[in-house]
């Protein structure tokens, strides 16, 4: 018989404690060595037999993910070292600091996330060291997800060969062609699901916007305004972007209703106007 624990009855108690006591010490020292941290949400799409959609928004910082996501990027940290410590080639995963300084503080919300994100440049991957300006790191490569990236595993048998053979198992050459070959791989199958998100949370707006007789104003929040283009702006309630036009007053930051008026599946698209 199965039975569910609180934190506090877990028997694995004092190990989570002494998780969450070192991953936030380790946090803090890198948001005080100027580590930026963009906030983001996702969404959860379920689909049930009957081919109903529901859509559940997921905080992506609640303090378990925050142990798991702190003791991965600790582990990604001490590889690098170990790598460029012992001689050995590896994958680092790099970040340059901004072309212009960013600001002391955002935005709080879909606004923050939106001008910080325009803001940082592109990691990318080299098998020369260099720092990571987001996660303020000297070091950093990836291999805590062996099983969703195949870089990563190829970085954990790097490092195994070399503690257990002293010696290593792929050259730098090796490790960036695959590197690179992943990494192709891996945008092509990012669009993929980034694609088929949109068509599920496009069904999920049509179908309740059928379900509320076509009449569905929403909140949202304005990210950037354009004199010649339709605006883009993040719906309060769900991680997802739209254009619409707005009134020449309507300015970033500004919270302002939008209504639905139709739901292209074909084409992935939502038609949204400025609520009367």
């Amino acid at each position: 018989m199965r039975r569910n624990f609180t934190f506090g009855e877990s028997p694995i108690k004092n190990m989570l404690e002494k998780a969450r006591r070192l991953s936030e010490f380790h946090h803090e020292l890198r948001i005080n060595a100027g580590a930026f941290e963009l906030e983001g949400r996702e969404m959860g799409i379920d689909v049930t037999v009957h081919k109903n959609v529901k859509i559940e928004v997921i905080n992506r910082h609640s303090p378990s993910r925050n142990i798991v996501e702190e003791l991965m990027v600790i582990y990604n940290n001490f590889a690098g070292q170990y790598c460029l410590q012992n001689d050995v080639p590896t994958i680092y995963r790099t970040q340059a600091s901004p072309r212009h300084a960013m600001p002391s503080q955002l935005p709080d919300g879909p606004l923050g996330r939106y001008e910080g994100a325009k803001l940082l440049r592109p990691a990318v991957i080299s098998t020369r060291p260099g720092p990571h300006f987001g996660l303020a790191l000297d070091h950093y490569s990836r291999a805590t997800s062996p099983i969703r990236r195949y870089q990563d595993l190829m970085v954990q048998g790097q490092i195994l060969h070399h503690m257990y053979h002293q010696k290593i198992k792929y050259t730098s050459e090796e490790m960036i062609s695959k590197a690179n070959a992943c990494g192709q791989q891996s945008r092509i199958l990012s669009r993929v699901e980034n694609s088929r998100n949109r068509y599920w949370f496009l069904k999920f707006l049509d179908q309740n916007l059928s379900a509320r007789n076509h009449q569905w104003t929403m909140p949202a929040i304005v990210l950037e305004t354009k004199n010649d283009q339709r605006a883009i702006l993040e719906l309060t309630d769900y991680p997802f972007r739209i254009r619409c036009s707005l009134q020449a007053t309507s300015k970033p930051g500004d919270e302002i209703g939008v209504s639905l008026k139709g739901v292209d599946l074909w084409n992935r698209s939502a038609q949204f106007v400025l609520a009367q």
